[in-house]
């Protein structure tokens, strides 16, 4: 056999299922760019889960919590310079009087304050119920010290008002397995919301319910860096 024929064989041979299709980092690389949003006020982009989604829903601006309501959504960064440059016109500028806007008519502190923030703390404790009844939540200190050894943890949650050497000790733990440390409740808010007693530390193993939430707390606080009540910690039961 010619080595041309044999050329003709080999390419003759690409199977349908594969012939054409694109390669494994485009199929990644457009799935992630599925998942970006562009910020209307500064026009960066980044994860859809990083941003706070607005959406029309009967005619009426809302925010949009879970990122669920069926209309186009509008996003704004999780920060408040620019949540202000919306509330200063942007949002309203880019609906061009299509929706009802009584929700700019709010001081866009106070809705940080007394609207956004309390609805993503509800959000936030919905994931330690999910995450407990899913096991991939560890509620029980000495299985998040098992799966920790076994290099299964992806972080720990620490207590707000978990003691000094705790803390120290999981952080520690947390740098030296190349983990994080989250965590912004009191280990008695933890306890109740898992029906048992208080807890100081758990464990999460990778999945998507924990992105979620690893999001969700950085859009807290990144939100909240200016209140120093936050940044102590001091949520509220």
């Amino acid at each position: 056999m010619t080595e041309m024929s044999k050329k003709a064989k080999v390419n003759n041979g690409v199977s349908p299922a594969t012939h054409g299709a694109p390669k494994v980092s485009e199929a990644k690389q457009a799935a992630k760019q599925s998942t970006q949003r562009r910020c209307l006020v500064c026009r960066s982009k980044g994860e859809k889960s990083s941003l706070l989604r607005f959406a029309i829903l009967e005619g009426t601006l809302l925010f949009d919590l879970r990122m669920r309501v069926p209309s186009r959504g509008y996003y704004v960064c999780a920060n408040r310079t620019c949540l202000k440059k919306a509330w200063e016109g942007k949002l309203a500028y880019v609906l061009k009087q299509q929706a009802n806007c009584q929700l700019l008519e709010q001081n866009v502190d106070d809705f940080i304050k007394d609207h956004l923030l309390k609805a993503l703390e509800r959000r936030y404790r919905e994931f330690f119920v999910a995450g407990a009844k899913s096991s991939k939540l560890l509620t029980r200190i000495e299985v998040v010290e098992q799966a920790a050894k076994q290099d299964r943890l992806v972080a720990y949650v620490i207590a707000s008002d978990a003691g000094r050497s705790t803390r120290q000790k999981y952080e520690q733990n947390a740098r030296r397995k190349g983990s994080n440390c989250y965590g912004i409740l009191p280990k008695d808010v933890i306890g109740q919301l898992l029906g048992c007693g208080s807890r100081s530390v758990l464990g999460w193993l990778d999945c998507k319910l924990f992105r979620q939430f690893e999001s969700l707390e950085q859009k807290m606080l990144r939100l909240t860096k200016d209140d120093l009540a936050f940044n102590d910690r001091k949520i509220n039961k």
